[in-house]
């Protein structure tokens, strides 16, 4: 065994670049190129290597970024003399056949950019042209030139509907909107709209198609497909932003109808949007189950018929407020605050009351009677607005404190409530 260990393993990786530098051992070079802890000496070994399988192997195991691209670069200089070779023999063999499949091989073959668009040339059987587009990923950043090439040799209406189809999220929007507008199939539209794997060519077919029945077919072929479409900008789609979008285009009121009974929940809102009729929006917040579909309908009806019957029938107190708050009909006021619906509605429907200009003073005064009999002193605060505080006796003293916890000093706000001059609640926070 020798007394002094070589200089490439020496602890000082300067003096290993050095040694490196002046090694020619492939399997020494190797080992360094994989192991070594300093980058730079994996990449002074790399450039050493004349070993194509080392350097391949490094490229697909190595964990390094920098490394994995030193062994891509030294692996192209080491090939080029005989990449060279290859296009030439390659180009040669082009002249020579006209067989589509042969062609596509070779296609498949070739590296050079000016080597694939002679071989596409030569190509036109629209199978094989879908094939071609279809494996842009190995013609890199110069694919742009290529893949115009190759689409516009695309002529056949079944090989453009299957390009839109199954390779959407490589076809740029001009593209797309050319086929399009050249097609002429309705039949093969509606079939790029139902199936195209790009939601954006989906959605640029769904322009093409102004029939409101081959609208309403497509949505009921669309209730089948759940989750998301994929897109070419911002990674998915939901469907329902497809369903959307057609129920948008309908404009006959029974189809609007049926969607909004029948469709999906997204057809079902979007459908909503659109009906102005007060019953069906009123059969629709009365017979659907979906609660949100209810909601939905229920925000868009103005009847106030129709709103007072909803509010009798609402179980939760919130949304008997809100509708309480919409109704405007003086005579349906009046029997909300005397009738027997909730405490809460009838407050809210009692302050609408003191704010309508349709009713006299003497009635809002002995309405401010009744509901201090009926609900005592304290609901006339959130019942007589605050601009007629003082003329009901009604006053409230805000006041501001500062507090202080464990985590530092706050303000608070408390309030105490007058009647008539007398405090009748002495600091409620607010």
């Amino acid at each position: 065994m020798g007394l002094f260990k070589p200089a490439w393993k020496s602890r000082n990786f300067y003096k290993r670049e050095k040694a490196v530098a002046k090694l020619d051992d492939q399997a020494i070079l190797s080992d360094i190129a994989k192991n070594d802890p300093a980058l730079r000496v994996r990449e002074v070994a790399i450039q050493k290597l004349t070993n194509t399988a080392v350097l391949r192997d490094i490229i697909q195991t190595g964990q390094v970024g920098y490394v994995v691209e030193a062994a891509r670069n030294r692996l192209e200089i080491i090939e080029e003399p005989l990449r060279a070779q290859q296009e030439k023999q390659l180009l040669d063999a082009v002249k020579h056949t006209d067989d589509q499949e042969e062609l596509f091989k070779m296609l498949a073959q070739a590296r050079l950019i000016d080597t694939k668009m002679e071989i596409l040339e030569k190509i036109n059987d629209q199978q094989i042209l879908v094939k071609a587009v279809a494996e842009r990923h190995s013609i890199g950043a110069r694919y742009q030139r290529f893949y115009e090439t190759a689409v516009g040799k695309i002529t056949d209406p079944e090989f453009q509907m299957k390009l839109l189809c199954d390779y959407g999220d490589i076809c740029d929007d001009a593209t797309v909107r050319k086929i399009l507008d050249e097609m002429d199939d309705r039949k093969k539209i509606l079939h790029i709209l139902r199936n195209a794997k790009s939601y954006e060519i989906r959605h640029t077919a769904l322009d093409k198609i102004k029939d409101e029945q081959e609208l309403m077919q497509t949505l009921d072929e669309l209730k089948k497909e759940m989750g998301t479409v994929r897109s070419n900008t911002n990674g998915e789609y939901p469907v329902r932003h497809l369903q959307e979008e057609i129920v948008k285009k309908i404009n006959d009121p029974q189809l609007l109808q049926n969607i909004a009974f029948f469709g999906t929940k997204a057809a079902r809102l979007a459908a909503i949007d659109k009906i102005d009729n007060e019953d069906v929006l009123y059969a629709i917040a009365t017979q659907m189950k979906d609660e949100t579909t209810r909601r939905w309908a229920i925000k868009k009806i103005k009847n106030q018929e129709n709103l007072s019957k909803l509010l009798y029938s609402e179980q939760d107190v919130d949304k008997q407020k809100e509708l309480a708050d919409r109704i405007r009909d003086v005579s349906l006021l009046r029997e909300i605050v005397h009738g027997n619906a909730g405490e809460a509605a009838r407050k809210v429907a009692a302050k609408r009351l003191l704010l309508h200009n349709d009713v006299g003073q003497q009635e809002k005064d002995n309405l401010v009677e009744y509901i201090l009999s009926q609900f005592g002193v304290m609901a006339l605060f959130t019942v007589v607005p605050e601009e007629q505080y003082a003329q009901y006796g009604l006053r409230k003293d805000v006041f501001t404190h500062e507090m202080h916890d464990q985590w530092g000093p706050y303000d608070e706000t408390t309030v105490d409530y007058y009647y008539n001059g007398e405090r009748v609640r002495q600091s409620d926070r607010e």
